[in-house]
């Protein structure tokens, strides 16, 4: 789905190697991941960034992203700064998500690779969905700090992500003699346009962004982070651009099993609403199960002319979200079209009693040209009379 976030992927970072004070810390329990979910909601909606980076260990995220890398001091010394720059801007993300009107809320608790996580659901309120699965350790001293999360747009953890963007950095470093004979670090060069990317996409000056982001060295363009980027800002152009990027992605990561919310977007793409149902079948699995699916599930149904499987998916979607009135709308359109008079009656009653519908304006709109003359709509006449002068 559209607008994925990125903002992490510019953090640049210093392995602590220090001893894992997550060994023998215990096991994490149901009340825990409870407990780390509701201070985590209350950072948010309270755009306390400071008490939401304070539920993350960002020491240990990062050493598990530059565990394997060799580099040198001096190189580590760069990456410790870019670090300190960035390390609120995944924070500053999400509450921006939550300024705009979005919502970031727990979900559910699940395992991934034997962890205990605390699943987040991401809704931005210009559209689209992102999930993050929150890994959670105890130390020691029995506190549950989150150590790494796995971004489901991306379809892989921060740690992951973070490791294959230092290590490509470190494949362009200049030795020595180059250095000495005037060669700029190129890490440097490509920490230094990444801020200006994220500057550029946060002013909403979208396409410099993307023009910005296409000059990138090959080798750091074609890492799965910059290229979930690439997606998140293509998703504010045209559809050309985005479908196309949605493609180019799919056709590098594809055979990961890890991207069924990236799939969404390729199956829509294609028009394969089947194989799209699928997918959404396997993202609810993996998320521990997620009802804001069935919004989709009931256009993809609405595609395959299979009125039973939106009906249900529909009513399924509405039992969790009462208050979205456009899809109580899409639900009597959907009746209406297909003849279904008593559903027609139904969810015109709903809009009604929930919305204050005008239900005067019925009887002169063409979708409920043949519902006016059936028994439903006299028996919801009866329970709704019209203004006076309307048949």
């Amino acid at each position: 789905m559209r607008n994925f976030i990125f903002g992490i992927l510019a953090i640049l970072l210093l392995h602590c190697g220090l001893k894992d004070p997550y060994q023998g810390g215990g096991s994490v329990s149901t009340a825990d991941v409870l407990n780390f979910a509701e201070n985590l909601e209350k950072a948010t909606n309270t755009r306390d960034s400071e008490a939401f980076n304070a539920a993350i260990d960002w020491n240990y995220l990062t050493g598990q992203a530059v565990k394997d890398v060799d580099a040198s001091a001096l190189f580590k010394s760069q990456l410790k700064k870019g670090m300190l720059r960035s390390i609120d801007s995944f924070a500053k993300e999400i509450i921006g998500v939550v300024d705009n009107g979005g919502s970031y809320q727990f979900l559910n608790e699940i395992e991934r690779e034997g962890n205990s996580c605390a699943l987040f659901r991401m809704l931005p309120a210009g559209g689209g969905i992102n999930y993050h699965a929150w890994q959670l350790k105890k130390d020691g001293k029995g506190q549950v700090m989150a150590t790494d999360c796995f971004v489901y747009a991306a379809g892989q953890s921060f740690s992951s992500l973070l490791n294959q963007m230092i290590t490509t950095m470190v494949a362009q470093e200049p030795s020595l003699l180059e250095k000495l004979g005037g060669e700029k670090s190129k890490t440097l060069e490509t920490a230094k346009s990444m801020q200006q990317i994220k500057s550029l996409r946060d002013s909403g000056k979208y396409q410099e962004a993307y023009d910005l982001l296409r000059a990138l060295p090959p080798e750091i363009r074609k890492t799965r982070g910059v290229m979930a980027m690439g997606l998140a800002i293509s998703a504010n152009l045209d559809e050309e651009t985005y479908r196309k990027e949605v493609e180019t992605f799919v056709e590098t990561f594809g055979e990961d099993s890890d991207l069924e919310l990236m799939m969404i977007d390729h199956y829509f793409n294609r028009d394969d609403f089947k194989g799209l149902l699928g997918c959404l079948d396997r993202l609810d699995s993996s998320v521990g199960g997620d009802p804001f699916l069935n919004s989709i599930r009931f256009t993809a149904y609405r595609q395959l002319e299979d009125y039973a499987g939106a009906d249900q998916a529909g009513r399924r979607y509405v039992q969790f979200f009462p208050k979205d009135q456009d899809f109580y709308l899409a639900m009597l359109t959907h009746a209406a079209e297909n003849a279904k008079h008593e559903d027609t009656a139904y969810w015109l009653s709903e809009l009604t009693d929930r919305f204050e519908y005008d239900l005067d304006q019925v009887p002169n709109n063409a979708l409920f040209a043949t519902f006016v003359k059936t028994p439903e709509y006299r028996n919801l006449r009866e329970l709704y009379p019209l203004t006076e002068g309307n048949p």
